[in-house]
């Protein structure tokens, strides 16, 4: 990025890429042989048991087509060309195509858009920071990959004093549609700021992967609550115009979502992530992306339940 940008021009260039990202309805392929990345991901071999589990028309094909919400640093976003993809979702993606000899083709779909898509048969799997949870589990199998949690951010100044969520209420909060955290926003007004006569929090949803940043940058929502990762990320990036407060919520851990009926390619994605993990591949993307706090030791299939 240009030194000479002023902080409000840092601020803008940041949010001007996560858009461009968000807006950029592209494929882009995560490849086993791709040299881009970590050096143990690029290098590892493929990986027999986990290849021979993988569906005869994957095989086939030689691609697992993966449903992901970009615009959303450091999980997959576009570098400043808007052209490039990158993140650690990308990277672990090309770390299991290494393992399955087979390519991981990312494509950019709304968050709301991506298990209708599995299941019309669109996509193979999605890798987009997507919580496990009961409902989402009634349609899709998932592979844990991280165990991850939600935080709050607002502007660096805190004009609104906001230091945790007992301070939502009567607040405006910005979120993804789709995502886990706007149920948790939902019930906490309900149980904590209606329940005791206070007034409820405005939760204003976004399809758009930047948009609930922009909106807290313009004033249009105190606080956005999402991901820790890509909060964090967002308040290192802009030179003091964000900031985290109230720490870590947690939440439930982030699953590679899989077909409801594909139960051996979920098989096969889970032997490839635990090799991944087992030979410290899986660790090292996750330290380069300053994400490590959320790495687990051990996937599992949680298979779907009706």
């Amino acid at each position: 990025m240009n030194k000479q940008l002023t902080r409000r021009g840092r601020l803008r260039a940041v949010l001007a890429g996560v858009a461009v990202a968000a807006l950029a309805m592209t494929t882009v392929a995560a490849c086993g042989s791709d040299d881009s990345g970590d050096k143990k991901a690029s290098t590892t071999a493929e990986n027999a048991e986990a290849a021979k589990l993988l569906p005869a028309e994957i095989k086939k094909a030689g691609v697992v087509r993966v449903a992901s919400t970009f615009g959303y640093p450091p999980e997959q976003f576009y570098e400043e060309d808007g052209k490039t993809p990158t993140g650690f979702s990308v990277e672990l993606g090309a770390a299991l195509g290494k393992q399955l000899g087979v390519d991981f083709k990312f494509e950019n779909v709304s968050f709301d858009a991506i298990l209708p898509g599995i299941d019309a048969g669109r996509y193979d799997i999605a890798i987009s920071s997507m919580s496990i949870t009961p409902e989402r589990s009634k349609q899709v199998n998932f592979v844990k990959y991280m165990d991850a949690g939600g935080s709050l951010l607002v502007k660096g100044d805190n004009p609104k004093h906001i230091e945790g969520f007992e301070d939502l209420c009567g607040k405006t909060a910005a979120n993804t549609t789709g995502s886990l955290h706007g149920e948790y926003l939902e019930n906490y007004s309900k149980e904590n700021c209606v329940a005791n006569g206070k007034s409820p929090i405005k939760v204003v949803n976004f399809s758009d992967a930047a948009a609930p940043n922009q909106a807290v940058a313009t004033g249009r929502a105190d606080v956005c609550y999402r991901d820790f990762t890509a909060n964090a990320y967002m308040a290192q990036k802009s030179d003091g115009q964000f900031k985290i407060v109230g720490g870590i919520v947690k939440t439930s851990p982030y699953g590679i979502a899989v077909g409801k009926d594909d139960e051996q390619l979920a098989e096969a994605i889970n032997v490839a992530l635990n090799a991944v993990i087992q030979d410290g591949s899986y660790l090292d993307i996750l330290k380069k992306w300053d994400v490590d706090e959320a790495a687990i030791t051990q996937s599992e299939v949680v298979k779907a339940t009706s």
